[in-house]
């Protein structure tokens, strides 16, 4: 329900960037959408150093897509401009990173590069929102689909916790600034290695990624489990508070 209030107001404040598939809430937990042909790309866009991109850096990665990050970055810091990392999006196994070339051969060169700019232009105008709310709005997904027309159109979901990261403004301010003034001093090679000493530090994440972290904290492997364990009472309530707040 939560999922679809979120996803339904943002795409009415988005509606003059992109068209959407949405044509009504049947019921708060059933959204009904027009059919569409899946374009089978996850529109990724960064606005910060974070999760799986900041875990490939500490790596040594600094190329991602096609581009290339400077040396010199810590993991929860705001880049410079959004990144815009697609995937495919993978009916079996994992999504595959894609480059511009891979788009414009899947796609050609007019719908890669409308399909890109939407992502972005989505993405701006969800960080306006959600700044305006005390918010971060750090990396998110879209995907898209064209109707029989051929138009492109917002399909899915929008901006929710379930396909992005946010954090709350304040509590990022005060602990990126502590995370800097850490990573200064030269004692540790990265921000991973910095948590492992001060785990305060590790900004709140509104995202499904608290679910995923639990899971893992209980032994359950995505790889070779069939069934999730279930998580306490007290689990599913702050999975419910974060998406609420």
């Amino acid at each position: 329900q939560v999922l679809n209030m979120i996803s339904e107001y943002l795409m009415s404040q988005t509606a003059d960037i992109l068209p959407n598939a949405l044509v009504q809430s049947v019921d708060p937990n059933v959204v009904v959408q027009k059919r569409m042909r899946n374009l089978n790309v996850e529109w990724i866009v960064r606005g910060y150093l974070w999760g799986s991109l900041a875990a490939s850096y500490e790596r040594g990665g600094r190329t991602f897509c096609g581009l290339n990050l400077p040396n010199g970055l810590h993991r929860f810091q705001k880049l410079e401009v959004p990144l815009f990392t697609p995937t495919t999006k993978a009916d079996v196994g994992h999504d595959e990173n894609m480059t511009p070339n891979d788009l414009v051969e899947l796609l050609g060169k007019e719908m890669a590069e409308r399909a890109k700019q939407a992502a972005l232009a989505l993405f701006e105008r969800g960080s306006e929102i959600m700044r305006a709310r005390g918010l971060i709005l750090i990396d998110t997904k879209y995907e898209f689909g064209l109707d029989s027309n051929g138009v492109l159109h917002i399909i899915d979901e929008v901006n929710t916790p379930d396909s992005s990261r946010l954090c709350d403004v304040e509590e990022w301010e005060e602990k990126y600034s502590r995370v800097a003034t850490a990573m200064a001093t030269g004692r540790y090679n990265t921000v991973t290695a910095l948590l492992e000493v001060q785990p305060e530090l590790k900004i709140k994440e509104f995202s499904k990624q608290y679910v995923r972290d639990a899971l893992l904290d209980m032994g359950f492997n995505p790889a070779k489990d069939t069934e999730a364990p279930k998580l306490s009472e007290d689990q599913v309530v702050e999975c419910a508070h974060r998406y609420i707040s």
